[in-house]
């Protein structure tokens, strides 16, 4: 009886392919050089690789300590002062993501036809087509909170009162850079916040945020007479780091990188309704929460009599923005007029 076997070097051996496509995948990502296992890095990710059941991951915050609760010149009431140790949690929830793909297989009258190799090609766009669906699940989580505290171009309070000359500018970048860091309480004299500062990703020793920018903000703040002079007198440190790869601008510790999916959110700002603006949105460490249960990977299913290979880029992820006890903790949203690209001859 003759019976269809997989060889140990065959293409369609599902272990040769899991650890290669798995590091392709990941390089093709934009996000991936913000990942890291430490809540320094922007993106938490918590790798579980089915270690442990569950489909929802919890991420914990302890809280601080009472400061005014210090005991000084020696009293001896230490008992009746002890504070209790409490904690914030979040939650990410995994979901299973497939991408599937059909071409015919070698002796089918298609792969005959064909000048390029099927199989490599039907393999090279599910892995890149799949990083990007990666990507979009993590831009999900950064846009998809409306927690978020807002900072507006200039001195607008809102879309309709935003100026055409509200742009990104290197005093707005300074002007973030420092509202993120500092937080805002609910009062000048009170300790609660409103929003808690926004902790900084730390290179060569010095404190970064992240601004994820459409390409129309970006081109604005290119064209910047103050930046312009700056960045030709000045050399940027930490260059090597990969939180600077892929970025275009960098300006008092804000690293400015464009990012596709971010457009030009309406052209109907102003108090005349024709004022074009978009969103950014500004991150520090652990801005957002990732839980990975399977590594991204190849499935293949070869039906020999039709001579279909069936291909599905897989994995099993959930991603969330770090918020506790309602509060968020690393994005700040930040909403500014640009140009039009798309408007200019």
């Amino acid at each position: 009886m003759a019976v269809y076997q997989i060889s140990s070097t065959d293409a369609a051996r599902k272990v040769a392919y899991e650890e290669k496509v798995y590091r392709r995948t990941q390089r093709a990502s934009f996000f991936e050089k913000f990942m890291g296992d430490s809540q320094e890095s922007m993106i938490w990710r918590r790798r579980v690789f089915n270690k442990e059941k569950g489909d929802q991951i919890y991420f914990y915050e302890l809280a601080a300590l009472d400061p005014t609760m210090v005991i000084r010149n020696g009293a001896n009431d230490l008992r009746s002062r002890a504070q209790k140790l409490s904690h914030n949690s979040m939650s990410v929830t995994l979901g299973e993501v497939a991408l599937p793909a059909a071409t015919r297989t070698k002796g089918s009258i298609d792969w005959q036809r064909c000048v390029f190799d099927i199989d490599k090609e039907t393999e090279e766009a599910v892995v890149s087509t799949g990083a990007k669906a990666f990507d979009l699940d993590i831009f999900a989580a950064i846009t998809g909170s409306s927690a978020f505290r807002t900072v507006w171009g200039g001195d607008a309070t809102s879309t309709a009162t935003l100026a055409a000359t509200d742009t990104i500018t290197p005093e707005f970048l300074t002007r973030i850079k420092y509202k993120a860091l500092t937080g805002e309480r609910t009062s000048v004299s009170s300790n609660t916040m409103v929003y808690e500062p926004v902790k900084p990703i730390m290179i060569d020793g010095m404190k970064h945020l992240v601004l994820l920018a459409p390409s129309e903000a970006c081109y604005d703040l290119e064209r910047n007479t103050e930046f312009l002079q700056a960045t030709r007198e000045a050399e940027v440190r930490g260059k090597d780091n990969p939180l600077f790869k892929g970025a275009k601008l960098v300006w008092n510790g804000v690293i400015v990188h464009p990012y596709d999916e971010l457009k030009i959110t309406a052209l109907t700002g102003g108090t005349g309704g024709d004022v074009p603006y978009c969103n950014s949105y500004l991150l520090g460490a652990s801005a957002i929460c990732a839980s990975i249960c399977n590594r991204p990977e190849i499935r293949v299913d070869i039906d020999d009599f039709e001579k279909i290979a069936y291909y599905a880029w897989a994995s099993i992820h959930g991603f969330g923005a770090t918020i506790f006890n309602s509060i968020p903790r690393g994005i700040m949203k930040c909403t500014t007029a640009c140009t039009n690209l798309y408007g200019l001859s």
